[in-house]
């Protein structure tokens, strides 16, 4: 689900300056909110993302690399990354982490026809943007060509899920996972380190962040094509209540602790003895 992907702890220091009293979330309540969302459909299409950038990294950096070696770490990333795996850790974070008192209002969007509607449209654009030009050159057309009040209310829900930052902070956790488990089995004396990835990165940070939120627009734009602007408002006004935006909290941190347990896991397979495998 690309509006909750690309949402990254908004509220978070709120959630977390409120007493932690509430009662944990049942496993099915827990589910059915990551199975309405499209969360839990969304998680199907990590894994295969990150085993391509991998390879793709891999393979630039060794162009002799063993083709046995590129089958071992594809299944390693398709382990770690694996949707089972994945849901099971958001889930955890979904029953810790969700607060009853919003769980209806949640529940009633959710099952809300616009609810419905925002949640397939979401789906697809997770399943079909793939190709960043694309993205770039038909949404970006789409925004320009768009009313001026549609143009506010997708600016609007740009700066309310705060996706350039997200973008940016998954761009660079996924780069420094990669990164490690590439220096796990190719390690080189000579290259940069991790603190000179990441240093490089965080000056680059402005830049990325004026491209992720030319990005974010088009593919919103694209996204909500199908969606009447009024609905659309309507979408925009629930993320901005109360309940919305606990759910946007409460989705990234089972997103980033989903992601942090599968690139740790990955990072341990990568660099066990041949023959030994993880149960």
């Amino acid at each position: 689900m690309w509006t909750q992907l690309l949402l990254r702890f908004l509220g978070v220091a709120m959630l977390l300056a409120t007493p932690a009293a509430h009662a944990q979330t049942n496993p099915a309540t827990a589910e059915a909110l990551m199975r309405e969302s499209g969360l839990w459909s969304h998680l199907e299409n990590i894994g295969p993302q990150v085993r391509e950038s991998f390879i793709a990294g891999m393979t630039n950096l060794d162009a002799s690399i063993d083709a046995g070696e590129v089958t071992r770490l594809s299944e390693v990333i398709d382990q770690a990354f694996a949707p089972a795996r994945l849901r099971a850790q958001a889930r955890t974070t979904f029953e810790q982490d969700a607060d009853p008192r919003h769980l209806p209002a949640l529940q009633r969007w959710f099952a809300s026809p616009t609810g419905r509607a925002v949640t397939r449209l979401e789906e697809a654009a997770a399943a079909t943007q793939a190709d960043t030009r694309s993205i770039l050159q038909h949404g970006g057309k789409l925004f320009a060509e768009s009313p001026a009040e549609r143009q506010a209310l997708l600016e609007e829900l740009v700066s309310v899920t705060r996706s350039p930052e997200s973008m940016v902070r998954m761009t660079l956790n996924t780069a420094l996972a990669v990164y490690r488990g590439i220096d796990s089995v190719r390690p080189d004396p000579r290259g940069p380190t991790e603190q000179d990835m990441r240093a490089a990165f965080e000056a680059q940070r402005p830049q990325l962040q004026r491209a992720f939120m030319a990005l974010a627009l088009a593919s919103f734009s694209m996204a909500y094509a199908d969606l009447p602007t009024g609905e659309l408002a309507r979408y925009v006004g629930f993320l901005k209540a109360d309940p919305g935006q606990h759910f946007t909290g409460l989705n990234l941190r089972a997103l980033d602790a989903a992601m942090v347990d599968a690139t740790q896991e990955m990072g341990r397979r990568m660099v066990m003895p041949p023959g030994q495998t993880r149960t």
